[in-house]
């Protein structure tokens, strides 16, 4: 039996049920945002856990778009939702007491904060939305929720200071939405607008899961796609295996690594060192169990993929030697969309990736083509824990040959600071690699382990020719392709070589070394001409890409195509003039008023007038049933009254408007008839 209450205005009320809803807390702050327990607006027990969103980038400064995938209910049970928050970098704290309303964050630009909710299971929920930043007591938000294709009424907070009370209320805290229907695959999307006070902001949410199916019919439609993430994330806040994402396939190609490749001495072609990992997670530097210098540099391979989603299967395109030379060499990943940390202190150690939600195959595997010809020792680091148990088994191939096999440490040995074969790693000595021979690493779960884990690679040259190898030109794409668009989109231009700088335009121009520089997502709102390239300097580098993204309007307002293709051509659906409510020819009737009267939209001179005039209105006591003659005269001394109306009354009280009438001073009189 568990306890679930709501707040009311001046009390609380406990009541006993056999199946408590569940609830999904979430509350948005900083990294040194306290921790919160217990219930709000509602509630299940004093331990009740929430979960924190941090608008704080890994390695300094602000998100304006993060994610956090690992949400657990307030029982601490995984509930496979997670959470993307755009526009919302700013934070700040209120005075109020509770720590989960004290504090808030918002938009820096006076624009909306949009909250998307992703995999929450399917049901009928209860969204509690608080909002509220002040002083000034007018510092409020208003709420809108968007489920699959339905919007609920909206709401806002209060103006006045009732917020600053304990006692949580609905129009003063927070803003409540009912009967929220959630499908599978559906997102639920949440914004805070400005309100009384010209900034959006937001301190916490409420999910409640009320019933175990929509009160709606699933949508026809499908669902729209999810936000774009560009490099931004934020860190775990809490350690479990999450919850498997969508698979994301076939392979997407990474662009090469965003950290610049520091020239260092040594032997420039004979270390290549390969961490594996997330975008914003801790960045390897140095040697490992092989090193050239304080400054080695390691190749990063994410698991992040596009829209926040994991790859389960990857690739980087170009790899550096340690030193910041080109190497020429490429490595691609299959099945480790997972990543978590172990703990360990050493920053490509630390974190692993491994096969997430695939119980039917626990293997990944990792190839690394065009590699230079000669003798290696490869080093293979493959630890997750703890348990101490969680080691690999790891096997290498090149190219047709097998090398051989080992296992890290299934002992607490594993998580020591000095670095020992079989131990956080697996050694492969006098490993020829000849030309045009790829190298395939397989790891494969211990007897004693669950998964199969991938830490870091280090590749050293032992002996082989040095050859001279160039850099080859950036390679640009978009995300996503070009082409039509409703309401908005998000354009990435990827493919820009580590020493590379992209530069596009959006009028259609030529992009050149004074373009602006390509830093983040580009939010398209109408009809745009993207141009790009990458520069090396002011030098150009790869070819140009260009693109076309055409704004496309949804007309639903009963006017037919044909008669919008007749004023506005075949490609209306991207003319903003061509909506119900625009006037084009700016005579003050809408495309809607002059399709009804049959008029021309874009002629100011074919068109509906209306007029109004004033016209006399007379009344007098009547007798129901009896007969009224009403008289006329446009001046007193016209010689003669002039009938022009008999009127049977209804009811004590009789009226009657001329409305023929030219002079609209003329006199009457009302004459009972016998």
């Amino acid at each position: 039996m568990k306890h679930f209450f709501r707040s009311a205005a001046v009390l609380v009320a406990f009541f006993q049920c056999d199946a408590s809803p569940q609830i999904l807390n979430l509350k948005f702050g900083g990294v040194g945002t306290p921790d919160r327990k217990g219930a709000a607006a509602v509630g299940q027990g004093p331990e009740d856990y929430w979960n924190r969103y941090s608008r704080d980038r890994a390695g300094g400064g602000y998100l304006h778009f993060g994610v956090s995938g690992r949400l657990l209910w307030s029982d601490r049970s995984e509930s496979g939702a997670g959470v993307i928050v755009e526009n919302a970098p700013g934070l700040w704290g209120n005075g109020h007491p509770d720590p989960m309303f004290g504090e808030y964050i918002y938009a820096f630009n006076g624009r909306p904060i949009t909250i998307t909710l992703t995999n929450l299971p399917a049901g009928t929920y209860t969204v509690y939305a608080f909002g509220h930043g002040g002083p000034p007591d007018v510092q409020n938000t208003a709420f809108s929720l968007r489920s699959a294709h339905t919007s609920y009424p909206d709401g806002r907070t209060t103006t006045r200071n009732g917020w600053l009370s304990p006692v949580w209320t609905e129009g003063v805290h927070y803003v409540r939405f009912t009967n929220v229907s959630v499908h599978p695959g559906y997102p639920v999307v949440l914004k805070s607008y400005p309100d009384a006070f010209p900034q959006a902001i937001v301190n916490a949410l409420q999910i409640v899961r009320e019933l175990d199916i929509p009160n709606t019919p699933t949508p026809s439609e499908p669902p729209p796609p999810l936000p774009t993430m560009g490099n931004e994330s934020v860190w775990p806040p809490i350690v479990i295996i999450p919850t498997p994402p969508p698979v994301v396939d076939p392979r997407i190609p990474d662009s090469l690594p965003r950290r610049l490749p520091t020239k260092v001495s040594g032997d420039p072609r004979q270390l290549l060192n390969i961490q594996f990992g997330i975008n914003l997670g801790p960045v390897k530097v140095g040697a490992a169990a092989l090193g050239q210098s304080d400054g080695d540099f390691w190749n990063l391979y994410s698991r992040d993929g596009i829209n926040g989603s994991y790859r389960y299967n990857g690739e980087v395109a170009h790899l550096f030697w340690a030193n910041g030379d080109y190497s020429g060499a490429s490595i691609t990943v299959t099945n480790a969309a997972g990543w978590w940390s172990n703990g360990h202190p050493d920053a490509m150690f630390g974190g692993y990736l491994y096969p997430l939600g695939n119980p039917d195959n626990s293997k990944l595997e990792i190839t690394v083509s065009n590699l230079a010809p000669g003798t290696y020792s490869i080093l293979a680091y493959s630890h997750g824990g703890p348990p101490a148990a969680q080691n690999s088994e790891v096997e290498l191939l090149s190219g047709t040959q097998f090398v051989g096999a080992g296992k890290t440490s299934s002992g607490a040995d594993w998580s020591a600071l000095e670095w020992q074969p079989n131990r956080q790693y697996v050694h492969f000595s006098n490993v020829v690699v000849m030309a045009n021979s790829p190298v395939k690493i397989m790891v494969r779960p211990d007897a004693t382990a669950q998964v199969s884990v991938i830490n870091g690679l280090q590749f050293y040259r032992e002996s082989g020719p040095a050859e001279a190898i160039s850099i080859p030109p950036s390679q640009l794409t978009f995300q996503p392709q070009p082409g039509p668009f409703s309401v908005e989109t998000r354009v990435l231009v990827q493919g820009a070589l580590w020493n590379s700088t992209i530069r596009y335009t959006l009028d259609g121009s030529e992009p050149l070394a004074t373009s602006p520089v390509f830093e983040s997502p580009l939010q398209l709102t109408d009809t745009a001409t993207i141009r790009a390239r990458a520069f090396s300097g002011d030098q150009p580098s790869g070819s140009e890409i260009s693109g076309v993204y055409i704004r496309q309007f949804v007309f639903n307002d009963g006017i037919p195509i044909a008669w919008r293709q007749r004023y506005f051509g075949t490609n209306y659906l991207t003319i903003a003039a061509a909506a119900a409510e625009a006037d084009p020819d700016q005579d003050g009737s809408t495309n809607y008023q002059e399709f009804s009267a049959g008029s021309d939209p874009l002629d100011p001179s074919s068109g509906f007038l209306v007029a109004i005039r004033r016209v006399p209105s007379i009344s007098w006591k009547s007798e129901a049933g009896k007969i009224y003659l009403i008289k006329r005269k446009d001046q007193l001394t016209d010689p003669e009254w002039i009938a022009i109306k008999e009127v049977v009354a209804t009811g004590p009280f009789s009226r009657f408007t001329d409305e023929d009438v030219a002079n609209v001073d003329s006199f009457y009189v009302v004459i009972p008839k016998p």
